[in-house]
């Protein structure tokens, strides 16, 4: 299993522009072949005495492949091609890790 996540922190006022877009990909994204879950995510408050402090502008995109190559055909799905562009220009900055699952190490 490959697991992705994505963190953006979002320029301040495009945050619900933002996730406006990130509703209409997710389901397009989830109906992709090999994608077992694609869900963006917002900071929360916890009892977790060592979490970072909120930002309330960092998405967290949690995203999880049967595959590397389910992986790749996603990057070139049109409405990737579509709303990537769109939300990268709502973004101050973006991080992106790639892991794998113990096992298949």
């Amino acid at each position: 299993m490959i697991h992705v996540i994505v963190t953006s922190i979002i320029q301040p006022g495009s945050l619900d522009q933002y996730l406006q877009l990130a509703r209409q990909l997710a389901p397009l994204v989830e109906a992709e072949e090999g994608c077992r879950r694609y869900r963006y995510t917002l900071e929360t408050d916890s009892p977790i005495e060592i979490q970072e402090p909120v930002e309330p502008h960092r998405v967290t995109l949690l995203e999880e492949w049967e595959s590397l190559a389910h992986l790749s055909a996603h990057l070139q799905a049109p409405h990737m091609k579509e709303h990537g562009p769109a939300m990268a220009a709502l973004r101050d900055s973006v991080e992106i890790r790639v892991t794998a699952d113990i096992e298949d190490a």
